[in-house]
């Protein structure tokens, strides 16, 4: 999957890098105009595997660009982390992130990346520090 081979080299390079794993992902398979779904060589994956991986690739994509907009705002990771919360059957995945700007800080926490940087992009909206 996409999403996992290319996720830290993301975090370096940002939504520029991003985009083109999706591009290479997108380049996999064909797009269905009638139905708007991707589909691959016939036997390789289903079209409900591929629709699940291309709607992550989107869903994260968001993650990348705002990751780049914090840093053009001069906001850089101290702490990214990913872990997971409870036991058992009711396991989730979290992700947290934390920024820091001179001896200022921020963080961000939720299931997926996107939902955890938008937190943060919230905050230092409200704050005034990011407009």
């Amino acid at each position: 999957m996409i999403l996992a081979r290319e996720r830290e080299h993301c975090i370096q390079n940002g939504a520029q890098a991003w985009t083109q794993a999706v591009k290479e992902l997108e380049d996999l398979y064909v797009f269905n105009i009638a139905d708007g779904k991707f589909f691959g060589v016939p036997g390789s994956t289903s079209d409900a595997e591929i629709d699940a991986e291309i709607a992550i690739e989107r869903r994260e994509r968001k993650a990348w660009h705002l990751l780049d907009e914090l840093r053009a705002a001069g906001w850089a990771v101290a702490v990214h982390n990913d872990y997971w919360q409870g036991i058992g059957v009711g396991r989730q995945r979290f992700t947290f992130w934390l920024f820091t700007n001179g001896d200022r800080s921020v963080k961000g926490e939720g299931p997926i990346d996107a939902e955890a940087l938008q937190q943060i992009r919230s905050d230092l909206v409200a704050r005034g520090e990011l407009k």
